[in-house]
């Protein structure tokens, strides 16, 4: 259980050498330790074992910390010189080791990698810039030449080489003064070899023969692929119009039948409403009109009556004015003659006022039969007007509503064949003028 919860230290050793050290003028050298392990390094100690031909002017060979906690780091730095004359280099090996203790306390040694450099009597920086200028040069007089190479693949061997030269001058920034120094060797041996094989004045007429009658059957193989392959792509995409333009047909009168169902409904519910509307003013204009009707009737009865009246008043008025001129007639006349004749008088006068009254009555009735159905007749005369009018114009209604969806159902279809018939056109005018632009690159290659 302890040892699954120790946490232990891990040493990395970074080494810096001097860039472009040289006799007898000092140069630093700077070791980086960095502790990349989960727990602390206790009692870190590093010796360097400098050679007795460097003289170290500043700092100490040797490290010693404490304590190097998790993702920490120490550094040592020294000044040295070389101090034995030579004459163009010498190598330099600096061997080392380093000792440390976990948290267990348990001790641990580790060698160091040799630090390994080169001292030059001379500047290598200085030797380096100098052959960078003369390859610049040199490479910009070649560049100028004539080569013996189609453009397109000249430009891609100037390219490549120029990448190559820009390497150089970036590692030479960098100070990998050993790294550029090598670049610069395989960049002047392929920059010979191209020179050596490509700017012979010798064979350039005999290559560009050659050159020009390959690049003749080039054109013409590559003219016949070109050929066949706009005939395929044009015939494929005619192909796959026609399909898109019957796919989107078959859309469009899906969605046409879709409409047109949308406006069968929605004219049926419109005609149902408007039929339901229709009937309530109807119900409303018969009641309206039967009320108007009824009162008219009545009032028209009203006065029928009231003039029935006046008319039988009169009649009884005269009955009065007949009975009494009679009675005083009678009086006067007949005033000696017996009770019973009389009563036969009176009698034979009562009937006949019966009668007359009778005929009153009976010539009463008649009247009002025939002013109410008059009256009906005009009434159901009107009924049927006002119907006939309302449902003409509720028809015309719906005939002119029928008329104007489909007016616009089929310009709305029409509209939409001649957009896809546009777009056809278009596309097949767009391929036309691809095709002549190739032909017309085709005949250029040729005439070169």
């Amino acid at each position: 259980k302890i040892r699954a919860n120790t946490k232990l230290p891990k040493i990395e050793v970074v080494v810096r050498p001097p860039v472009d050290p040289q006799f007898n003028i000092p140069f630093p050298i700077e070791v980086i330790v960095k502790n990349t392990g989960e727990g602390a390094c206790k009692n870190f100690t590093m010796n360097l074992m400098i050679p007795s031909e460097l003289e170290v002017l500043e700092g100490t060979s040797q490290l010693s910390v404490p304590e190097i906690p998790a993702n920490g780091e120490a550094v040592l730095k020294l000044v040295a010189r070389y101090q034995e004359a030579i004459k163009q280099e010498a190598e330099i090996n600096i061997p080392g080791e380093y000792t440390y203790e976990d948290m267990l306390a348990t001790k641990h040694s580790q060698p160091i990698s040799p630090i390994t450099f080169l001292v030059r009597a001379t500047s290598l920086r200085k030797e380096l810039e100098s052959a960078i200028n003369s390859l610049l040069e040199y490479w910009s007089n070649l560049r100028g030449k004539e080569w013996l190479l189609e453009d397109e693949v000249r430009s891609q061997v100037l390219e490549s080489i120029q990448e190559l030269v820009n390497t150089v001058q970036e590692k030479f920034k960098d100070d990998e003064l050993e790294l550029t120094q090598y670049l610069i060797g395989q960049v002047k041996k392929l920059i010979n070899s191209l020179e050596a094989s490509l700017v012979n004045p010798n064979i350039i007429m005999q290559v560009k023969e050659r050159h020009e009658q390959e690049l003749k059957q080039a054109l013409q193989q590559k003219e016949e692929e070109v050929r066949t392959t706009l005939e395929q792509a044009h015939a494929e995409e005619i192909s796959k119009l026609k399909q898109e333009h019957a796919t989107e047909l078959d859309e469009l009168k899906k969605t046409h039948a879709t409409e047109l169902e949308e406006l069968k409904a929605r004219h049926e519910k419109e005609k149902e409403d408007l039929q339901a509307k229709f009937q309530v003013q109807l119900e409303r204009a018969l009641k309206s009109l039967e009320e108007e009707l009824t009162t008219r009737h009545q009032q028209e009865l009203q006065k029928l009556r009231d003039s029935s009246e006046e008319v039988i008043n009169e009649l009884r008025s005269e009955i009065e004015k007949v009975r009494e001129e009679t009675a005083r007639k009678v009086e006067e006349e007949t005033s000696k003659k017996k009770d019973k004749e009389i009563e036969d008088i009176k009698n034979t006068y009562e009937e006949e006022i019966r009668r007359l009254r009778e005929g009153f009555e009976e010539k009463e009735k008649a009247l009002v039969s025939k002013v109410e159905a008059q009256m009906r007749a005009k009434f159901e005369e009107e009924k049927e007007g006002i119907i006939r009018s309302l449902t003409e114009e509720h028809e015309q209604r719906i005939t002119e509503l029928q008329e104007a969806m489909k007016n616009k159902a089929a310009q709305e279809y029409n509209m939409k064949l001649e957009e896809i018939k546009q777009q056809y056109e278009q596309q097949i005018e767009e391929y036309k003028s691809q095709i002549k632009a190739l032909q017309e690159e085709i005949q250029q290659l040729k005439r070169t």
